[in-house]
C-alpha cells in the first residue's frame, strides 16, 4: 500500500481511507444479506482487501510535475533564509533576534 501512494497528500490518503471504510461496510452488509436473518454485531473492519479496491480507484491530486515545481519554490524560500544551524548545537534563529523589533511598514 505504501509504494502504491507514494506521492500522495495527506488528503488523498484521507480520500482512500474513506473509500476502504465505504468498501468495508458493503463487504460486512454483503456477508449480512447472505447470512439471512443475522443481526450486524460485527463492526465494519477495514482490511488489506478494502485497500486494495479503493486503490483501484485513487489517483494523487498532485502530478509528479507540480510536485517537482513546488519542491523547488519551497527550497528556494528556504534557501533565501540563510543556513540552518548546526543539529544538536548553535543558536536559533529566534534566539539570535531575540530583541530585536521587526515591522511590516
Amino acid at each position: 500500500v505504501a509504494n502504491s501512494t507514494d506521492g500522495f497528500t495527506p488528503a488523498d490518503l484521507q480520500a482512500l481511507l474513506a473509500d476502504a471504510q465505504l468498501a468495508a461496510v458493503h463487504t460486512l452488509v454483503d456477508k449480512e444479506s447472505e447470512e439471512k436473518g443475522a443481526h450486524m454485531e460485527e463492526l465494519p473492519t477495514i482490511r488489506h482487501s478494502e485497500l486494495v479496491i479503493a486503490l483501484e480507484g485513487a489517483k494523487c491530486s498532485v502530478s509528479w510535475h507540480e510536485r517537482t515545481r513546488l519542491e523547488g519554490i519551497y527550497d528556494e524560500f528556504l534557501a533565501s533564509r540563510g543556513p540552518a544551524p548546526a543539529e544538536g548545537g548553535g543558536t536559533s534563529r529566534a534566539l539570535q533576534n531575540k530583541g530585536k523589533r521587526a515591522t511590516l511598514a
